[in-house]
């Protein structure tokens, strides 16, 4: 995949990104797509079955599998880069925790077992450790967790609540959101936890931020003007760019190598899973 793309690809890319994080996290419906990294399946939740469990559906022939079966809600489900695991959060034992779980369905292993609220796991770039935050301190702070061995720790030490963390795709620096003053604030982070310095520092709620893939922006929601709008603003600070100013339905993107773009959008109604090919062209998934 060449690094050279048309900046309206490069808009239409960060528009679609994040606008799902936008919202509320919406759980009726199908919600939180994430590519296998080979383009050729979608991870997402869907309560079709009656509550909220994992689903893998293959792109080429629109079969959908379901790989969860839980009393309680399965989300925000992430594929590893090496392709092997999905992680995902999860309410079966009565608490939310972070699970990882194979392709297939099998190997399930809960990755937190404290009592705390658990969420929002995002992978290492070598496959190896999940972000995660965690209340079990007190506030919201990010955890990283060994698949291998089980080993947790505390990356950050702030009077602040962080949380929705993840790292860079070279996996040299984290960006969280950071609440401070009860209004939610974006930072980067070292790989230890520590705070580097504070990317944007607006007065509204600038929040859920993630990485493009060129590693060197951010796109995230802020209700500086009201209501959620997507921005993007480079690692190396400068003014904020705004991507939108509407009320977009297409939501919780994600970009996979190809180019080829999954996301969420309720146009048909309900919310239902689309791609967006490289050549710009839409179509439902499922």
């Amino acid at each position: 995949m060449h690094h050279h793309h048309s900046m309206a690809s490069r808009l239409t890319f960060g528009i679609l990104v994040a606008f799902g994080a936008c919202g509320a996290p919406a759980l009726a419906g199908t919600t939180y797509p994430d590519w296998r990294p080979d383009c050729t399946e979608v991870v997402f939740s869907s309560d079709r079955s009656g509550d909220n469990e994992l689903w893998v559906l293959d792109v080429e022939n629109g079969a959908s599998r379901r790989i969860t079966s839980s009393p309680g809600v399965d989300s925000h489900p992430r594929w590893s880069p090496d392709g092997d695991w999905i992680a995902f959060d999860s309410h079966r034992d009565g608490n939310r925790d972070i699970y990882i779980v194979r392709p297939d369905g099998t190997g399930v292993r809960a990755m937190t077992t404290d009592g705390a609220w658990d969420g929002a796991p995002s992978w290492a770039p070598d496959s190896r450790s999940l972000l995660f935050y965690s209340e079990r301190d007190g506030n919201a702070e990010i955890y990283s967790v060994d698949i291998e061995t089980g080993t947790e720790t505390r990356l950050t030490r702030t009077p602040e609540d962080e949380q929705v963390a993840s790292w860079s795709p070279d996996g040299s620096m984290i960006v969280s959101e950071c609440e401070v003053s009860g209004v939610r604030q974006i930072a980067l982070y070292t790989p230890d936890g520590q705070r580097e310095r504070f990317l944007v520092e607006s007065p509204a709620r600038d929040h859920i931020p993630s990485w493009l893939p060129d590693g060197e922006t951010i796109v995230y929601c802020s209700r500086i003007d009201g209501d959620d709008e997507l921005f993007t603003i480079g690692i190396h600070g400068g003014t904020p760019r705004r991507l939108t100013d509407n009320d977009s339905a297409d939501i919780m993107a994600k970009q996979c190598a190809d180019g080829s773009i999954v996301f969420v959008s309720n146009r048909g109604g309900g919310l239902a899973l689309f791609v967006r090919d490289p050549d710009g062209t839409e179509r439902v998934l499922e």
